[in-house]
């Protein structure tokens, strides 16, 4: 999967959270920094949610969790590993728009 086509998967739910379809409420919720916050929340959802669907992080799961027969660790091992390995990648993200800022 290309970037085009991630694209294509997040542009409507961008138009649906800024056009602010939810009647009455858009104007409460949907206005300021939390349109922009909801925003960029709902893409990287579906970015990664797009990217890692079938990945070998996956499979690795299914089949720690099929030979020891205990979803549990195996779930909670998953989920400290892709949290730690994910705030790796925003610090690295941020110092990277940091350093590059100063030459735009």
């Amino acid at each position: 999967m290309n970037f085009c086509d991630l694209q294509i998967l997040t542009e409507p739910f961008e138009k649906l959270l800024s056009a602010g379809y939810w009647s009455g409420l858009s104007d409460q919720i949907f206005s300021g920094p939390m349109t922009e916050g909801l925003i960029t929340a709902g893409t990287s959802f579906s970015l990664i949610a797009a990217a890692e669907i079938g990945d070998k992080s996956q499979v690795v799961c299914m089949t720690l969790a099929a030979r020891y027969h205990r979803a549990g660790p195996v779930l909670m091992g998953a989920m400290v590993a892709f949290a730690f390995l994910n705030v790796l990648a925003v610090v690295f993200g941020m110092v990277v728009s940091l350093l590059t800022a100063r030459w735009m």
